[in-house]
Protein backbone atom coordinates (compact mmCIF):
# COMPACT_ATOMS: atom_id res chain seq x y z
CA UNK A 1 0.00 0.00 0.00
CA UNK A 2 1.87 2.91 -1.12
CA UNK A 3 -0.20 5.55 1.05
CA UNK A 4 1.40 3.45 4.04
CA UNK A 5 5.03 3.46 2.81
CA UNK A 6 4.19 7.71 2.33
CA UNK A 7 3.64 7.77 5.80
CA UNK A 8 5.97 5.46 7.08
CA UNK A 9 8.44 6.59 5.38
CA UNK A 10 7.36 10.62 6.88
CA UNK A 11 8.31 9.24 10.04
CA UNK A 12 11.63 8.34 9.13
CA UNK A 13 10.72 4.31 9.71
CA UNK A 14 13.23 2.47 7.67
CA UNK A 15 12.12 -0.40 5.27
CA UNK A 16 13.63 -3.26 7.11
CA UNK A 17 11.87 -1.73 11.04
CA UNK A 18 8.43 -1.67 9.07
CA UNK A 19 9.58 -5.92 8.16
CA UNK A 20 10.44 -6.76 11.36
CA UNK A 21 7.40 -4.49 13.02
CA UNK A 22 5.27 -6.51 11.04
CA UNK A 23 6.69 -10.14 11.41
CA UNK A 24 9.20 -10.30 13.88
CA UNK A 25 7.06 -8.70 16.97
CA UNK A 26 4.18 -10.23 16.04
CA UNK A 27 2.16 -6.69 16.94
CA UNK A 28 1.56 -3.48 14.62
CA UNK A 29 3.75 -0.95 16.18
CA UNK A 30 2.01 1.66 13.62
CA UNK A 31 -1.95 1.38 13.35
CA UNK A 32 -4.20 2.44 10.29
CA UNK A 33 -5.52 4.69 13.05
CA UNK A 34 -1.96 6.53 13.38
CA UNK A 35 -1.79 6.70 9.19
CA UNK A 36 -5.42 8.38 9.29
CA UNK A 37 -4.43 10.96 12.43
CA UNK A 38 -1.30 11.97 9.71
CA UNK A 39 -2.96 12.06 6.65
CA UNK A 40 -6.20 14.22 7.77
CA UNK A 41 -3.62 17.08 7.76
CA UNK A 42 -2.48 16.50 4.03
CA UNK A 43 -3.25 18.45 1.40
CA UNK A 44 -6.00 15.95 -0.24
CA UNK A 45 -6.41 17.18 -4.18
CA UNK A 46 -6.61 15.64 -7.17
CA UNK A 47 -3.04 15.36 -8.07
CA UNK A 48 -2.81 12.62 -5.59
CA UNK A 49 -5.82 10.51 -6.63
CA UNK A 50 -4.74 7.85 -4.11
CA UNK A 51 -6.23 9.59 -1.23
CA UNK A 52 -9.41 9.69 -2.90
CA UNK A 53 -9.84 6.11 -3.32
CA UNK A 54 -7.57 4.08 -0.46
CA UNK A 55 -9.06 3.08 2.66
CA UNK A 56 -7.43 6.26 4.45
CA UNK A 57 -10.13 8.55 3.15
CA UNK A 58 -11.28 10.24 6.42
CA UNK A 59 -14.34 12.73 7.54
CA UNK A 60 -12.05 15.06 6.21
CA UNK A 61 -11.65 13.78 3.28
CA UNK A 62 -15.14 14.25 2.74
CA UNK A 63 -15.12 18.01 3.43
CA UNK A 64 -12.36 18.16 0.34
CA UNK A 65 -14.82 16.73 -1.64
CA UNK A 66 -17.28 19.36 -1.35
CA UNK A 67 -14.78 22.33 -1.70
CA UNK A 68 -13.46 20.98 -4.70
CA UNK A 69 -16.60 19.52 -6.73
CA UNK A 70 -19.09 22.15 -7.87
CA UNK A 71 -21.27 19.34 -8.64
CA UNK A 72 -21.44 17.93 -5.43
CA UNK A 73 -22.13 21.41 -4.02
CA UNK A 74 -25.12 21.54 -6.10
CA UNK A 75 -26.71 18.51 -5.50
CA UNK A 76 -26.53 18.46 -1.42
CA UNK A 77 -27.68 22.72 -1.55
CA UNK A 78 -30.87 20.89 -2.85
CA UNK A 79 -31.34 18.44 -0.82
CA UNK A 80 -30.87 20.80 2.10
CA UNK A 81 -33.10 23.16 0.54
CA UNK A 82 -36.01 20.54 -0.06
CA UNK A 83 -36.03 18.81 3.24
CA UNK A 84 -36.34 22.38 5.11
CA UNK A 85 -37.94 24.79 2.26
CA UNK A 86 -41.54 24.02 3.66
CA UNK A 87 -40.90 24.34 6.96
CA UNK A 88 -42.49 22.49 10.22
CA UNK A 89 -44.92 22.60 12.85
CA UNK A 90 -45.05 22.00 16.57
CA UNK A 91 -47.42 19.88 18.38
CA UNK A 92 -48.42 20.29 21.56
CA UNK A 93 -51.02 22.31 23.56
CA UNK A 94 -51.00 25.84 23.07
CA UNK A 95 -48.92 27.43 25.17
CA UNK A 96 -46.08 24.36 25.03
CA UNK A 97 -46.22 25.29 21.06
CA UNK A 98 -46.03 29.01 21.89
CA UNK A 99 -43.18 28.43 23.75
CA UNK A 100 -41.29 26.14 21.09
CA UNK A 101 -41.82 28.84 18.55
CA UNK A 102 -40.00 31.38 20.78
CA UNK A 103 -37.06 29.11 21.21
CA UNK A 104 -37.04 28.27 17.83
CA UNK A 105 -36.24 31.68 17.14
CA UNK A 106 -33.83 31.94 19.65
CA UNK A 107 -31.95 29.61 19.03
CA UNK A 108 -31.68 30.21 16.02
CA UNK A 109 -32.55 26.45 14.85
CA UNK A 110 -33.67 26.97 11.38
CA UNK A 111 -29.76 28.18 10.76
CA UNK A 112 -28.19 25.61 12.77
CA UNK A 113 -30.44 22.46 11.49
CA UNK A 114 -29.48 23.99 7.91
CA UNK A 115 -25.69 23.70 8.62
CA UNK A 116 -26.08 20.32 10.30
CA UNK A 117 -27.80 19.04 7.52
CA UNK A 118 -24.76 19.85 5.31
CA UNK A 119 -22.42 18.16 7.70
CA UNK A 120 -25.09 14.88 7.66
CA UNK A 121 -24.99 14.53 4.06
CA UNK A 122 -21.50 15.24 3.68
CA UNK A 123 -20.28 13.20 6.27
CA UNK A 124 -23.36 10.68 7.40
CA UNK A 125 -23.33 12.10 10.77
CA UNK A 126 -24.37 15.83 12.61
CA UNK A 127 -23.77 16.18 16.41
CA UNK A 128 -25.44 19.68 17.53
CA UNK A 129 -24.48 20.75 21.08
CA UNK A 130 -27.31 21.80 23.72
CA UNK A 131 -25.88 24.92 25.55
CA UNK A 132 -27.92 25.29 28.96
CA UNK A 133 -26.43 26.44 32.58
CA UNK A 134 -24.03 24.66 33.90
CA UNK A 135 -25.59 22.88 37.00
CA UNK A 136 -22.31 22.01 38.17
CA UNK A 137 -20.93 25.57 38.48
CA UNK A 138 -23.92 26.66 39.70
CA UNK A 139 -23.60 24.32 42.48
CA UNK A 140 -20.35 25.06 43.32
CA UNK A 141 -20.93 29.02 43.18
CA UNK A 142 -23.56 28.86 45.44
CA UNK A 143 -21.63 26.40 47.71
CA UNK A 144 -18.75 29.07 47.52
CA UNK A 145 -21.26 32.10 48.57
CA UNK A 146 -22.84 30.09 51.53
CA UNK A 147 -19.20 29.70 53.17
CA UNK A 148 -18.50 33.63 52.76
CA UNK A 149 -21.46 34.76 54.05
CA UNK A 150 -20.66 31.97 57.52
CA UNK A 151 -23.91 29.56 56.93
CA UNK A 152 -22.62 26.13 58.32
CA UNK A 153 -24.71 22.84 57.75
CA UNK A 154 -24.60 20.56 59.75
CA UNK A 155 -23.69 17.70 57.27
CA UNK A 156 -22.82 17.11 53.81
CA UNK A 157 -26.59 15.79 53.10
CA UNK A 158 -28.24 18.59 54.29
CA UNK A 159 -25.91 21.29 51.95
CA UNK A 160 -26.44 18.77 49.11
CA UNK A 161 -30.22 18.63 49.62
CA UNK A 162 -30.30 22.93 49.98
CA UNK A 163 -28.50 23.31 46.70
CA UNK A 164 -30.64 21.05 45.12
CA UNK A 165 -33.45 22.60 46.14
CA UNK A 166 -32.07 26.01 44.52
CA UNK A 167 -30.75 24.11 41.43
CA UNK A 168 -34.79 22.77 40.50
CA UNK A 169 -35.80 26.16 40.89
CA UNK A 170 -33.91 27.02 37.73
CA UNK A 171 -34.75 26.49 34.32
CA UNK A 172 -33.66 23.15 32.50
CA UNK A 173 -34.59 24.05 29.43
CA UNK A 174 -31.80 24.74 26.46
CA UNK A 175 -30.45 27.87 26.05
CA UNK A 176 -28.26 27.59 22.80
CA UNK A 177 -27.11 25.17 20.08
CA UNK A 178 -23.71 25.28 18.28
CA UNK A 179 -22.85 23.25 15.41
CA UNK A 180 -19.89 20.58 15.90
CA UNK A 181 -17.47 19.44 13.43
CA UNK A 182 -18.42 16.09 12.27
CA UNK A 183 -14.40 15.53 11.64
CA UNK A 184 -13.54 16.59 15.40
CA UNK A 185 -15.93 14.14 17.17
CA UNK A 186 -15.34 10.67 18.24
CA UNK A 187 -17.78 8.66 20.54
CA UNK A 188 -16.78 7.09 23.40
CA UNK A 189 -18.85 3.84 23.99
CA UNK A 190 -18.98 0.83 26.79
CA UNK A 191 -19.24 -3.08 25.76
CA UNK A 192 -22.88 -2.48 23.79
CA UNK A 193 -22.19 -0.18 22.24
CA UNK A 194 -24.31 2.76 24.04
CA UNK A 195 -22.35 5.98 23.76
CA UNK A 196 -20.87 7.21 27.01
CA UNK A 197 -19.48 9.98 26.13
CA UNK A 198 -18.63 12.50 22.88
CA UNK A 199 -15.25 13.50 22.56
CA UNK A 200 -14.20 16.80 20.53
CA UNK A 201 -10.68 16.97 19.56
CA UNK A 202 -10.27 21.14 19.09
CA UNK A 203 -8.94 22.12 16.10
CA UNK A 204 -5.76 23.49 16.18
CA UNK A 205 -4.67 22.62 19.62
CA UNK A 206 -4.34 19.26 21.41
CA UNK A 207 -7.32 20.12 23.95
CA UNK A 208 -10.02 17.86 24.14
CA UNK A 209 -13.47 18.52 25.58
CA UNK A 210 -16.27 16.13 26.92
CA UNK A 211 -19.57 15.65 26.31
CA UNK A 212 -22.82 14.17 28.00
CA UNK A 213 -24.82 11.65 25.36
CA UNK A 214 -27.87 13.88 26.80
CA UNK A 215 -26.14 16.97 25.93
CA UNK A 216 -25.22 16.39 22.00
CA UNK A 217 -28.08 15.76 19.21
CA UNK A 218 -26.65 13.06 16.70
CA UNK A 219 -28.39 13.05 13.55
CA UNK A 220 -27.54 10.25 11.17
CA UNK A 221 -29.41 8.42 8.20
CA UNK A 222 -27.96 5.17 7.22
CA UNK A 223 -26.57 3.29 10.10
CA UNK A 224 -24.72 0.38 8.62
CA UNK A 225 -25.02 -2.77 10.38
CA UNK A 226 -26.24 -0.99 13.60
CA UNK A 227 -23.01 1.09 13.95
CA UNK A 228 -23.62 4.70 15.87
CA UNK A 229 -22.02 6.44 13.09
CA UNK A 230 -23.55 6.91 10.11
CA UNK A 231 -22.36 6.37 6.77
CA UNK A 232 -23.05 8.93 3.52
CA UNK A 233 -23.33 8.33 0.25
CA UNK A 234 -20.72 10.32 -0.94
CA UNK A 235 -18.03 7.84 0.49
CA UNK A 236 -19.03 5.62 -2.31
CA UNK A 237 -18.27 8.68 -4.60
CA UNK A 238 -14.64 9.30 -3.86
CA UNK A 239 -13.06 7.35 -6.44
CA UNK A 240 -15.70 8.66 -8.83
CA UNK A 241 -15.32 12.42 -8.09
CA UNK A 242 -11.20 12.03 -8.13
CA UNK A 243 -11.81 10.84 -11.92
CA UNK A 244 -14.24 13.38 -12.29
CA UNK A 245 -11.53 16.05 -10.75
CA UNK A 246 -8.82 14.86 -13.02
CA UNK A 247 -11.62 15.18 -16.27
CA UNK A 248 -12.17 18.79 -15.47
CA UNK A 249 -8.74 19.34 -15.17
CA UNK A 250 -7.41 17.64 -18.20
CA UNK A 251 -9.80 19.30 -20.33
CA UNK A 252 -8.10 22.86 -18.21
CA UNK A 253 -4.88 22.32 -19.64
CA UNK A 254 -6.38 21.59 -23.53
CA UNK A 255 -7.40 25.30 -23.24
CA UNK A 256 -4.09 26.23 -21.00
CA UNK A 257 -1.78 24.52 -23.23
CA UNK A 258 -3.40 25.03 -26.79
CA UNK A 259 -3.63 28.72 -26.97
CA UNK A 260 -2.21 28.72 -30.53
CA UNK A 261 -2.16 31.72 -32.48
CA UNK A 262 -3.98 32.81 -35.49
CA UNK A 263 -1.65 33.42 -38.23
CA UNK A 264 1.86 31.87 -38.16
CA UNK A 265 4.58 34.49 -40.12
CA UNK A 266 7.31 32.94 -41.82
CA UNK A 267 10.43 34.90 -43.64
CA UNK A 268 12.23 32.08 -45.59
CA UNK A 269 14.88 34.81 -46.93
CA UNK A 270 15.88 35.82 -43.04
CA UNK A 271 19.30 34.97 -41.99
CA UNK A 272 18.31 34.29 -38.41
CA UNK A 273 16.92 36.52 -35.50
CA UNK A 274 19.43 39.62 -35.80
CA UNK A 275 18.04 40.04 -39.66
CA UNK A 276 16.45 43.15 -39.95
CA UNK A 277 13.33 42.27 -41.99
CA UNK A 278 13.54 39.65 -39.03
CA UNK A 279 13.38 42.80 -36.51
CA UNK A 280 11.01 45.42 -38.75
CA UNK A 281 8.39 42.84 -38.73
CA UNK A 282 8.47 41.84 -35.06
CA UNK A 283 8.34 45.15 -33.79
CA UNK A 284 4.85 46.05 -36.29
CA UNK A 285 3.68 42.84 -34.91
CA UNK A 286 4.09 44.04 -31.62
CA UNK A 287 2.97 47.56 -32.18
CA UNK A 288 -0.51 46.35 -33.85
CA UNK A 289 -1.59 44.54 -31.29
CA UNK A 290 -1.91 47.99 -29.26
CA UNK A 291 -5.62 48.92 -29.20
CA UNK A 292 -5.39 52.34 -31.31
CA UNK A 293 -3.07 50.81 -33.64
CA UNK A 294 -5.13 47.17 -34.31
CA UNK A 295 -6.29 48.34 -38.07
CA UNK A 296 -3.01 49.97 -38.96
CA UNK A 297 -1.57 48.81 -42.12
CA UNK A 298 2.13 46.11 -42.11
CA UNK A 299 4.68 47.12 -44.29
CA UNK A 300 7.50 44.21 -44.90
CA UNK A 301 10.58 44.57 -47.50
CA UNK A 302 11.61 41.30 -48.66
CA UNK A 303 9.51 37.51 -48.88
CA UNK A 304 6.81 36.78 -46.22
CA UNK A 305 5.00 33.70 -45.90
CA UNK A 306 1.78 33.66 -43.70
CA UNK A 307 -0.23 30.15 -42.50
CA UNK A 308 -3.83 30.27 -40.83
CA UNK A 309 -3.89 28.31 -38.32
CA UNK A 310 -7.75 26.78 -37.79
CA UNK A 311 -8.97 26.94 -34.18
CA UNK A 312 -11.44 24.07 -34.06
CA UNK A 313 -9.49 22.54 -31.96
CA UNK A 314 -10.92 24.48 -29.08
CA UNK A 315 -14.47 23.91 -29.70
CA UNK A 316 -13.83 20.43 -28.07
CA UNK A 317 -13.59 19.21 -24.90
CA UNK A 318 -11.51 15.90 -24.53
CA UNK A 319 -13.81 14.35 -22.09
CA UNK A 320 -17.07 15.58 -22.39
CA UNK A 321 -18.81 13.06 -21.99
CA UNK A 322 -16.90 11.08 -19.18
CA UNK A 323 -17.81 14.63 -16.89
CA UNK A 324 -21.32 13.63 -17.61
CA UNK A 325 -21.28 9.93 -17.04
CA UNK A 326 -19.82 11.15 -13.51
CA UNK A 327 -21.95 13.90 -12.55
CA UNK A 328 -24.61 11.03 -13.42
CA UNK A 329 -23.50 8.51 -11.08
CA UNK A 330 -23.58 11.69 -7.95
CA UNK A 331 -27.05 11.76 -8.74
CA UNK A 332 -27.68 8.39 -9.09
CA UNK A 333 -25.98 7.93 -5.31
CA UNK A 334 -28.56 10.75 -4.02
CA UNK A 335 -31.73 9.89 -6.08
CA UNK A 336 -31.76 13.47 -6.97
CA UNK A 337 -33.34 13.83 -10.85
CA UNK A 338 -31.20 16.12 -13.26
CA UNK A 339 -33.94 18.45 -13.63
CA UNK A 340 -34.16 19.47 -9.42
CA UNK A 341 -30.12 21.27 -10.60
CA UNK A 342 -30.49 23.26 -13.19
CA UNK A 343 -26.40 23.90 -13.85
CA UNK A 344 -26.31 20.32 -15.04
CA UNK A 345 -29.50 19.79 -16.99
CA UNK A 346 -28.00 19.87 -20.48
CA UNK A 347 -27.13 15.92 -21.47
CA UNK A 348 -28.26 14.52 -17.69
CA UNK A 349 -30.91 11.49 -18.58
CA UNK A 350 -30.12 9.01 -16.34
CA UNK A 351 -33.53 10.47 -14.42
CA UNK A 352 -36.66 11.31 -16.72
CA UNK A 353 -38.74 14.04 -15.19
CA UNK A 354 -41.43 11.16 -14.05
CA UNK A 355 -38.67 10.73 -11.25
CA UNK A 356 -39.56 13.75 -9.57
CA UNK A 357 -42.28 12.06 -7.78
CA UNK A 358 -39.93 9.50 -6.29
CA UNK A 359 -37.30 11.93 -5.22
CA UNK A 360 -39.93 14.20 -3.20
CA UNK A 361 -40.89 10.38 -1.14
CA UNK A 362 -37.12 10.11 -0.55
CA UNK A 363 -37.08 13.78 0.91
CA UNK A 364 -39.99 12.29 2.82
CA UNK A 365 -38.31 9.88 4.57
CA UNK A 366 -35.34 11.71 5.51
CA UNK A 367 -37.94 13.99 7.14
CA UNK A 368 -39.66 11.42 8.61
CA UNK A 369 -36.11 9.86 10.36
CA UNK A 370 -34.49 13.00 11.51
CA UNK A 371 -38.22 14.10 13.21
CA UNK A 372 -37.46 11.38 16.18
CA UNK A 373 -33.85 12.65 16.55
CA UNK A 374 -34.84 15.87 16.72
CA UNK A 375 -37.87 15.38 19.18
CA UNK A 376 -36.08 13.14 21.54
CA UNK A 377 -33.07 15.44 21.89
CA UNK A 378 -34.79 18.71 21.78
CA UNK A 379 -37.96 19.50 21.46
CA UNK A 380 -39.41 17.39 24.04
CA UNK A 381 -37.92 19.84 26.93
CA UNK A 382 -40.73 21.65 25.32
CA UNK A 383 -43.64 19.08 25.81
CA UNK A 384 -43.90 19.59 22.06
CA UNK A 385 -43.26 17.39 18.73
CA UNK A 386 -41.86 18.63 15.59
CA UNK A 387 -43.02 17.62 12.24
CA UNK A 388 -41.72 18.73 8.85
CA UNK A 389 -44.31 19.71 6.46
CA UNK A 390 -43.70 17.79 3.39
CA UNK A 391 -43.16 18.63 -0.09
CA UNK A 392 -44.46 15.62 -1.40
CA UNK A 393 -48.16 17.04 -1.61
CA UNK A 394 -49.38 14.59 -4.26
CA UNK A 395 -50.66 11.90 -1.12
CA UNK A 396 -51.98 14.59 0.84
CA UNK A 397 -54.13 15.98 -1.57
CA UNK A 398 -55.18 12.62 -2.54
CA UNK A 399 -55.94 11.26 1.14
CA UNK A 400 -57.62 15.24 1.87
CA UNK A 401 -59.98 14.41 -1.60
CA UNK A 402 -60.59 10.97 0.34
CA UNK A 403 -61.50 12.46 4.03
CA UNK A 404 -63.72 15.21 2.25
CA UNK A 405 -65.66 12.32 0.46
CA UNK A 406 -66.20 9.56 3.33
CA UNK A 407 -67.16 13.38 5.91
CA UNK A 408 -69.38 14.66 3.53
CA UNK A 409 -70.84 11.25 2.91
CA UNK A 410 -70.71 10.94 6.78
CA UNK A 411 -68.40 8.26 6.69
CA UNK A 412 -66.01 9.59 9.11
CA UNK A 413 -65.88 12.84 11.82
CA UNK A 414 -63.77 15.68 11.31
CA UNK A 415 -61.85 14.15 13.92
CA UNK A 416 -61.25 10.69 12.47
CA UNK A 417 -60.24 12.98 9.47
CA UNK A 418 -57.89 15.22 11.14
CA UNK A 419 -56.25 11.83 12.72
CA UNK A 420 -55.80 9.92 9.55
CA UNK A 421 -53.87 12.70 7.94
CA UNK A 422 -51.59 12.70 10.53
CA UNK A 423 -53.47 15.98 12.94
CA UNK A 424 -54.52 16.47 16.41
CA UNK A 425 -57.61 14.57 16.32
CA UNK A 426 -59.30 18.21 18.15
CA UNK A 427 -58.75 21.41 16.90
CA UNK A 428 -56.95 23.43 19.77
CA UNK A 429 -59.19 26.25 21.52
CA UNK A 430 -56.93 29.13 20.43
CA UNK A 431 -57.22 27.66 16.97
CA UNK A 432 -60.06 28.61 14.45
CA UNK A 433 -61.57 25.81 11.75
CA UNK A 434 -60.36 27.24 8.45
CA UNK A 435 -62.48 28.92 5.86
CA UNK A 436 -62.32 25.72 3.85
CA UNK A 437 -63.85 23.08 6.00
CA UNK A 438 -66.65 25.79 6.42
CA UNK A 439 -67.44 25.64 2.72
CA UNK A 440 -67.75 23.99 -0.63
CA UNK A 441 -67.04 19.41 -0.36
CA UNK A 442 -66.17 19.84 3.01
CA UNK A 443 -69.06 20.70 4.67
CA UNK A 444 -72.51 20.21 2.77
CA UNK A 445 -74.64 19.69 5.83
CA UNK A 446 -77.80 18.96 4.13
CA UNK A 447 -80.61 16.27 4.58
CA UNK A 448 -78.59 14.02 2.33
CA UNK A 449 -75.76 13.85 4.49
CA UNK A 450 -78.10 13.09 7.47
CA UNK A 451 -80.61 10.57 5.39
CA UNK A 452 -77.00 8.80 3.99
CA UNK A 453 -75.95 8.18 7.05
CA UNK A 454 -79.01 7.03 9.05
CA UNK A 455 -79.93 4.56 5.88
CA UNK A 456 -75.93 3.21 6.19
CA UNK A 457 -75.73 3.76 2.61
CA UNK A 458 -72.26 4.39 1.71
CA UNK A 459 -71.84 2.22 -1.69
CA UNK A 460 -71.25 5.47 -3.53
CA UNK A 461 -68.11 7.15 -2.15
CA UNK A 462 -65.68 4.32 -3.27
CA UNK A 463 -67.35 4.94 -6.63
CA UNK A 464 -66.76 8.78 -5.74
CA UNK A 465 -63.28 8.53 -5.32
CA UNK A 466 -62.49 7.29 -8.62
CA UNK A 467 -64.84 9.80 -11.06
CA UNK A 468 -63.11 11.63 -13.24
CA UNK A 469 -62.98 15.33 -11.02
CA UNK A 470 -61.60 13.50 -8.48
CA UNK A 471 -58.70 11.95 -10.72
CA UNK A 472 -58.20 15.85 -12.00
CA UNK A 473 -57.47 16.96 -8.93
CA UNK A 474 -53.78 15.32 -8.69
CA UNK A 475 -50.87 16.80 -8.49
CA UNK A 476 -49.10 16.32 -11.79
Amino acid sequence: MAWYDRVLDRLGISKSTRQQGFSGSGQSFFTSDDANNILIGENIGAADKELWTSESATVDTLYEVLKRSPEVVGIIKVLVEDVLSDGWRFEGSASAVKRAKKAEINLNFFKVLSDALWDLFITGDAYILKLSIDRKDVARSISNKLKSKGYVFKNKKLEKEFIDGILEELPSETKGLQLLKSSTIVGDFDEYGNVRKWIQKVPGTEKTLEFSPDDVIHLSLINLGGGVYGFSPLQTLLSDIGTLLYAKESAGKVFENQGIPPVVWNLPEASGEDDRNYQVLKNQLKNIKKFKNRYSDIITTGKVETIQVRASQLNEMQFKDLIVHFTNLILFAWGVPAHRVPFIQAKTTIFPKESNDGYFKSIAYIQKLLEPQLNVGLWSEFKVSMTFNKSYRIDELREANINAILWDRGGQSIEEGRERMGLPPKIPKDHTMPHNLKQGIFTRFDENRDNRQQRGDMSDIEQDTNTPQFQDNKVR
